[in-house]
């Protein structure tokens, strides 16, 4: 496969790659076929392409501005209506159920599915260029050239019950099912959430 001009970012999406050249992106087949898709956004000087698998669906976030877009294996949205941030993510990363973006002033926690806010967590400097998540296990970090801030979870159990005050069902649904307990258990659980 040649290019045009040099890449600034590619990344697997099925069978094919998604290509950012100058502003725009590209979904090339291995056979050397190429579509256009779209510009990753007047105001966005750097690409960020996300892979992520959602049980056995593989996707590739990208963000266009403050809009992040879900494609699928042929490089199809895979929602109607994107995911928008409050600013421009520097960064995105997935912690299932979460998509979490490093923004100028914070971060910010959304539900990948429901595109709900979960949280979002004031800096106390602004954040610049080159920062990045590290995801190992169960720890996130977001480092910068000067700073690591270190991102802790709250257990599943009350991450349930929190949404389930907020009433945020769905949600509470999803996470209730990471928890590791027994199918009696589990059923109970679902069961008390859907009663509220």
């Amino acid at each position: 496969l040649s290019l045009p001009e040099n890449a600034r970012s590619v990344s697997w999406v099925g069978d094919g790659l998604i290509v950012c050249i100058k502003k725009d992106l590209y979904h090339l087949t291995l056979d050397g076929d190429s579509k256009e898709l779209f510009s990753i956004g007047q105001n966005r000087s750097e690409p960020v392409l996300l892979p992520i698998t959602k049980g056995e669906k593989h996707e590739l976030l990208v963000l266009k501005d403050e809009k992040q877009i879900s494609l699928d294996k042929d490089a199809k949205p895979t929602q109607s209506i994107a995911l928008v941030w409050s600013d421009m993510p520097l960064c995105i990363e997935h912690v299932h159920p979460y998509i979490l973006g490093v923004l100028p002033k914070g971060i910010e926690v959304k539900a990948l599915e429901q595109k709900l806010q979960v949280q979002s967590i004031k800096m106390m400097d602004t954040m610049k260029d080159q920062v990045k998540f590290i995801v190992h296990d169960n720890m996130t970090l977001v480092a910068s050239h000067t700073q690591v801030y270190k991102l802790e979870p709250r257990g599943y159990d009350i991450q349930v019950g929190r949404l389930v005050q907020l009433k945020h069902f769905e949600l509470a649904l999803e996470i209730a099912e990471l928890i590791k307990e027994t199918e009696e258990d589990r059923k109970m659980r679902r069961i008390e959430i859907l009663r509220r």
